[in-house]
């Protein structure tokens, strides 16, 4: 890893990916808005729990999003030419998001309720 260092200018690429980044986290898309919208109603239920199972659905959320990064990253060689591998992380992120809209339908009954 390289350390963080405010002379070290950077190279071009990482200043187009950065300013992407940038863009893309600043504006929301429609799917980014209706997952917050649709968030509601697990954020309402997680208000209703105790402490304590709070917390410790926090942790297993916050353990299975680490296990999944380092998969992501353990993916990438990064001396290779050759583009990063696409069919863990891409089932991963169907993974989380199927578990995300269970959380969601399950909940969606409070909603109304």
């Amino acid at each position: 890893m390289i350390p963080a260092d405010k002379t070290t200018p950077l190279s071009p690429q990482h200043q187009k990916a950065l300013q992407r980044a940038f863009v893309v986290l600043e504006n929301p898309r429609f799917a980014a808005r209706l997952a917050e919208y649709a968030g509601q109603p697990v954020r309402r239920v997680l208000r209703m729990l105790p402490n304590a199972a709070n917390a410790q659905l926090n942790g297993v959320v916050e353990s299975a999003v680490l296990r999944c990064l380092r998969v992501a990253i353990n993916s990438i060689e990064p001396a290779s030419q050759r583009r990063p591998e696409a069919l863990v992380p891409t089932f991963l992120v169907g993974l989380s998001g199927g578990v995300s809209g269970l959380f969601g339908v399950v909940a969606l009954p409070l909603n109304y309720h």
